[in-house]
């Protein structure tokens, strides 16, 4: 029997000694905090994964654990002001969504423990120590999008194989555009033109796509930011009026009318996420939990849009595809 499968088992026995160390010595249910950056709404599908991910675990909202959801809806002052309340003590762990809100976190000094359910680079953000040993408060899943970059420009030559000219979207503001900036440099082939367009803001975002005609060869490759996921259908209109190819990090922009993406499953990093909150929860400390890698990397392509832009895809990549329409 797997681990999984005994804590289900032992869900009903709370009363008598399973639930977690905190929750035996207080009579209180023990506190989670996950923290957004964006709208709840806009997270949802993750949310709904963490949650799946507890109840597997025995951890049921408002029986036998208490969850406090807190969503900054874009606002950076509201981000500090959560950040200031859960990781100050509010609850007994926290499960910080992104990059964003463990830099939050993090500026807070915060003392509680933090799972970051998905985070890209956390050594270099300062996060942890490293990743088999994080020795700091925070611990979690590394999803790296970056890793993913020439990927990214290799698929967008084989769907346009005339492509000459490679346009990089970037919010100047995040402080991962510099490692963007500098990871793309890298990636993208002698005698390919790399441009950057930047955008800090939803107009800025309009601004980026100049219309193209249709044998206009030029790609685009959008950055993993938090503005530009919150504005995914901004992007991906937009992207299509100009009638230029684009890829994406994660399978939402596909599935708000994009073209592919190519990166970490968010919701395969929140369900596991909810393993670490069980083990901090019994006991363990965040400093001595192992981090673990984005535990599935999905290729996702958007058939219509393939076929409105007039693009083929080859066999060989829509073998390794999850093909929307």
């Amino acid at each position: 029997m797997n681990r999984r499968s005994s804590l289900r088992l032992l869900a009903g026995l709370a009363v008598a000694g399973a639930l977690p160390a905190a929750s035996q010595i207080t009579g209180r249910l023990p506190r989670v905090g996950v923290l957004h950056f964006g709208s709840r709404t806009n997270f949802q599908s993750r949310s709904d994964a963490l949650l799946k991910g507890l109840a597997e675990l025995g951890y049921v909202d408002a029986k036998s654990v208490a969850i406090t959801w807190r969503a900054a809806n874009g606002q950076a002052d509201l981000l500090a002001s959560y950040a200031q309340e859960l990781g100050l003590g509010a609850v007994d762990v926290v499960v910080s969504a992104s990059t964003h809100t463990s830099r939050a976190l993090r500026r807070v000094n915060a003392t509680v423990p933090v799972v970051m359910a998905s985070v890209e680079d956390p050594v270099s953000e300062g996060f942890v120590k490293a990743v088999e040993k994080p020795a700091t408060n925070m611990t979690g899943i590394a999803a790296s999008t970056y890793d993913h970059l020439e990927r990214h420009v290799e698929l967008l030559m084989a769907l346009t194989p005339r492509l000459t000219r490679i346009t990089a979207l970037v919010n100047p503001d995040n402080p991962s555009a510099r490692g963007f900036r500098g990871r793309m440099q890298s990636v993208v082939r002698s005698g390919t033109r790399l441009i950057f367009a930047n955008a800090a803001t939803v107009d800025q975002i309009e601004g980026a796509f100049p219309a193209r005609s249709r044998d206009d060869a030029d790609g685009l490759v959008v950055m993993n930011d938090t503005l530009f996921f919150n504005e995914r259908r901004t992007i991906t209109d937009a992207a299509a009026r100009a009638h230029r190819p684009a890829i994406y990090p994660l399978r939402a922009f596909v599935e708000a009318g994009g073209l592919m993406s190519l990166g970490p499953n968010q919701e395969a990093n929140f369900f596991r996420a909810a393993d670490f909150v069980d083990r901090i929860l019994k006991g363990a400390k965040p400093g001595d939990l192992p981090m673990e890698v984005s535990p599935k990397i999905e290729l996702v392509i958007n058939r219509d849009v393939v076929q409105n832009l007039g693009l083929q895809v080859p066999p060989e990549v829509a073998k390794q595809a999850v093909l929307l329409r």
